[in-house]
């Protein structure tokens, strides 16, 4: 039904006034949003340039991904702090950590991890290492820092979580940063 009122009030946008247009582009997002149809209203809220309307609408329904690539495709738009990219990103995070504990198949708890992997890797590095600090993602953070060439690091960490022999060949294999 809603989505039906959507389209239909679409289609009376074709050959209105400026005036009536937005009134019946309004009344579309309504209908669409109403009908669960949240991409949709987005994909309208962005064409009208009402980003902070779109940036709420993704927020309440939890497309925090959405949101960042909104996001990352408007660069000159300025959001307030609570629609920042900072914000979503750690939304994001929040939610794929949480969602990788929740599943118990190998692939669903694969395919969250990634997901998490995508979202931290957005932030600078010291907060991507925070991230993975924070919500347990070791292996990664481990492998994250030997790409950094901080092994000195990574080994301790590896240490920490009982592979003390897989950090011992790591500072032995040469990768070291020389830090202590």
């Amino acid at each position: 039904e809603f989505d039906l009122a959507g389209k239909t009030f679409m289609m009376c946008t074709k050959g209105a006034k400026a005036e009536k247009e937005e009134g019946l582009l309004r009344d579309a997002i309504r209908s669409f949003r109403k009908g669960g149809k949240v991409l949709k209203a987005l994909e309208l809220l962005v064409q009208l340039g009402k980003l902070k309307t779109a940036l709420r609408l993704l927020k309440d329904d939890h497309k925090y991904l959405k949101a960042i690539e909104v996001l990352e495709s408007n660069p000159s738009f300025t959001p307030p702090a609570d629609l920042s990219i900072e914000t979503f990103i750690g939304l994001a995070a929040a939610q794929h950590a949480a969602a990788r504990n929740a599943v118990t198949d190998e692939s669903g708890r694969a395919l969250a991890t990634e997901r998490f992997l995508l979202v931290a890797s957005k932030l600078p590095e010291d907060e991507e290492e925070e991230l993975l600090r924070r919500y347990g993602f070791r292996d990664a953070l481990v492998e994250l820092l030997v790409k950094r060439r901080r092994t000195v690091e990574a080994a301790r960490i590896m240490c920490m979580d009982g592979k003390a022999l897989e950090g011992a060949l790591l500072l032995d294999s040469g990768k070291d940063d020389g830090r202590e």
